[in-house]
């Protein structure tokens, strides 16, 4: 019997320095300590622009042509796609947040989006928006971008916010 997905830390540390799990001090582009690279409007137009990619685009290019965190996120797809959890359209935004860069992360704005799986199931997510901070003036852009899976971080940033996982959808037999 599988377990319930385990959208879990691997995520969060990776997301909140949006470059990797290692340390940020000496990149090139990291925004200054204190300011917030990504305003609430970027972050629903990156939600809007995940969103349509991932109804239109093929599933295994989404990743690599969507997020900052490419490795986080292809983990996390693989890991609903085995439990055929799918998302089930345009998430709506319950709360948003912008999170100050420091030293060593980049900030940005993290929206906390509720909707429906394909298979109707509820779910409670956490969408960070940030800048890549090995990308001189990049854009800003989904850090995972797996926004149906009930992906939370464990962050004072949103303190208090919830998630709410889905459970596996694959059909029993």
């Amino acid at each position: 019997m599988r377990k319930r997905l385990p959208v879990v830390a691997l995520a969060v540390g990776c997301a909140l320095a949006t470059a990797g799990c290692g340390s940020l001090a000496d990149s090139p582009s990291l925004p200054e300590p204190g300011t917030v690279p990504v305003t609430e409007k970027q972050a629903l137009a990156e939600l809007d622009r995940v969103v349509a990619a991932h109804d239109a685009g093929p599933v295994k290019t989404f990743c690599g042509e969507n997020v900052i965190e490419v490795e986080t996120c292809g983990h996390l797809l693989d890991e609903a796609r085995a439990e055929c959890v799918r998302p089930g359209g345009r998430p709506k935004v319950l709360r948003s947040k912008g999170v100050p860069a420091t030293k060593n992360t980049a900030g940005g704005w993290v929206l906390e989006v509720s909707g429906e799986t394909a298979g109707g199931q509820p779910y409670v997510s956490h969408f960070l928006v940030s800048v890549d901070a090995e990308v001189e003036d990049g854009p800003a852009r989904a850090a995972i971008g797996v926004y149906w899976t009930g992906l939370g971080f464990g962050d004072k940033a949103v303190s208090g916010w919830k998630n709410v996982l889905p459970k596996p959808e694959c059909a029993k037999g």
